[in-house]
């Protein structure tokens, strides 16, 4: 389960083309639909193959959701078949109580293989990919910040605290963060196919093919009490009686509901469904880590600062730059770094109409020239042994319209009002949401994603608990956690405009204080210039010119020494953060 997965677990992607991260496929004898959200609306109209695939735009008011539409089109009694390995807990609970509601049944599929995985096998045109077999290796404690001693007690604790026996960890990055540990299986997610189940005891069994692990990580693993059995003996040990009577806890968001039958039917287990405990110790970064998150992006910085001086150098001599090979000149760039891995997740290089779509891709799109007519919209991180980094940022080498300057500016006071923000550590991101819209809708603009999600440190770009967005989200935001902070707005077939630095957060001394209650602030980790061309600075309050301003001085301090050894770059670096003045 999770946001992203191996090839060999693209289902969606095999049957109906689309490869966005979020989207239920239904089908029946007479249709064949896709409900995916807001960020892959435009995106999803691309690949889907019209007939047979309808899209259904989920979140827009007219259009149900993908469980209202079945209880309204399928006849009483019917089945509605799926996988119980791909479908998590809570996914199930949500069809299966809209279905009932109606006196339908929910019923898993029968037999022993997914009815997708049975056509993908026979098809010889595009073969099922294998599943990934790269080795795993160790994330050395110098970057991980806390041993897997500490960790396995800390979470020992916390069990306790929660009392449950046992916990069932299904979350890739979860268990990666909990032992140590980092591999190759997803692509630009440092994670590995596993389970785990960790005790009260301090002690963890790691479900896994054995034949990634090295003598090296056999001897870590062995050296702070986790045993090693194969992936599919996790079925075994859920079923066992020999366990005696115990309570696990399972994140029903994260945990497939095949496992959660093997632990329902135990007759000596008892089970609750609860955030996962390692998300939310994931979700706080301890000093090393947020430290090497701080060092990481300073580095990655550089990088960026030196392709996009690059890039306007091109784009003004008239060379082709198109989107792909801008973005493999990122790359080499990024590679170039010190502790660099990979990138972090596919580079969006969009330009003009390319921009309007979210989570735009250029290798499946139509590779436009970046010129000086058109906005640029660059969203790209990578992978370091000491973090993970991810900045968008949109800029303009011509002369950009009213409009494009108009909603920047509004984009940018969104952005500057969640990063000045002060407030209680008793709330969620959700409640803070509207705060980088405003500006927007007073205009009568809007964005379709969320305003922040949570970062790993040398993991997953988009990790839980916390968020900020128009969806609740039950997770208070903590101090030491990373949010990424990006507002946007997007005209289709025009421009897209997204400006996004990750931060993290912290306790700040307030005029007052409330003695049950501590109040968070906002820092920048993320520094890299922002267009200064595409902003309206009539349309900035003297608070908000000012915060500009120290943002930009505050990089200038910080990459400046990274780039001064090249004269030219510096003074392009120098140029970008000028201050504005009205």
């Amino acid at each position: 389960m999770g946001e992203y997965v191996p090839k060999r677990y693209s289902q969606r992607e095999y049957i109906t083309g689309f490869d966005g991260s979020f989207g239920y496929a239904v089908v029946t004898k007479e249709q064949a639909l896709l409900w995916t959200d807001g960020r892959y609306h435009l995106q999803a109209s691309k690949q889907l193959e019209s007939p047979p695939w309808t899209l259904m735009k989920f979140g827009q008011a007219d259009v149900p959701t993908a469980e209202k539409w079945l209880v309204d089109n399928l006849e009483k009694n019917a089945v509605v078949g799926f996988d119980p390995w791909t479908f998590s807990v809570e996914q199930f609970k949500k069809f299966e109580e809209a279905l009932n509601a109606r006196k339908k049944s929910c019923l898993k599929l029968l037999g022993v293989d997914n009815l997708v995985d049975i056509v993908w096998q026979q098809d010889q045109e595009n073969p099922m990919p294998p599943l990934p077999t790269e080795p795993i290796f160790l994330h050395p404690t110098k970057y991980a910040g806390q041993s897997v001693p500490e960790k396995l007690q800390k979470l020992a604790s916390d069990m306790k605290d929660e009392r449950v026996d046992r916990i069932l960890l299904t979350a890739l990055d979860d268990i990666a963060w909990l032992l140590n540990l980092r591999g190759s299986d997803v692509s630009f997610n440092p994670v590995f196919i596993a389970y785990c189940i960790a005790t009260t005891e301090g002690t963890a069994t790691l479900f896994v093919d054995d034949t990634k692990l090295s003598a090296e990580v056999r001897e870590h693993l062995a050296a702070v009490d986790v045993a090693i059995k194969p992936y599919e003996a996790v079925c075994e040990a859920l079923q066992s009686t020999a366990q005696g009577e115990v309570e696990y806890s399972y994140d029903p968001a994260q945990c497939n509901h095949k496992l959660f039958e093997f632990l329902d039917t135990n007759p000596v287990v008892e089970c609750s469904g609860r955030t996962s405990l390692a998300t939310i110790a994931k979700g706080v970064k301890n000093e090393v880590e947020l430290q090497g998150m701080k060092k990481c992006h300073l580095r990655d910085a550089a990088a960026l600062i030196r392709y996009l001086k690059w890039l306007e150098d091109r784009v003004s001599a008239g060379d082709v730059v198109t989107e792909v090979s801008g973005a493999e000149k990122l790359f080499q760039f990024r590679k170039q770094q010190d502790l660099f891995v990979s990138p972090s997740f596919e580079t969006i290089s969009s330009v003009g109409s390319n921009a309007a779509i979210i989570h735009y891709r250029p290798a499946s799109g139509d590779n436009r020239q970046i010129t000086a007519n058109d906005i640029y919209l660059l969203d790209s991180g990578a992978q370091y042994w000491d973090g993970t980094t991810d900045v968008t940022r949109t800029v303009h080498f011509g002369q950009p319209t009213a409009k494009q300057i108009e909603c920047f500016t509004l984009v940018l006071k969104g952005h500057l009002a969640l990063r000045y923000a002060v407030f209680p550590n008793t709330i969620t991101g959700h409640q803070i949401d509207s705060w980088a819209r405003s500006h927007l809708w007073q205009a009568g603009l809007d964005y379709k994603h969320g305003t922040g999600h949570g970062v790993g440190c040398f993991l997953n770009v988009h990790e839980g608990p916390h968020g900020i967005g128009t969806r609740p989200v039950p997770a208070k935001l903590k101090a030491g956690s990373i949010i990424s902070n990006e507002p946007g707005y997007y005209e289709d077939g025009e421009f897209g405009i997204r400006i996004e630095n990750l931060c993290y957060l912290h306790e700040v001394e307030t005029k007052y204080s409330m003695a049950s209650t501590k109040f968070l602030g906002v820092d920048d980790l993320t520094m890299v210039p922002i267009q200064s061309k595409l902003v309206d600075v009539q349309l900035l309050t003297d608070k908000e010119l000012d915060a500009f301003n120290k943002y930009h001085s505050e990089v200038l301090k910080r990459v400046g020494p990274l780039v001064e050894d090249d004269a030219a770059l510096y003074d392009w670096l120098k140029c970008a953060c000028q201050p504005l003045c009205k």
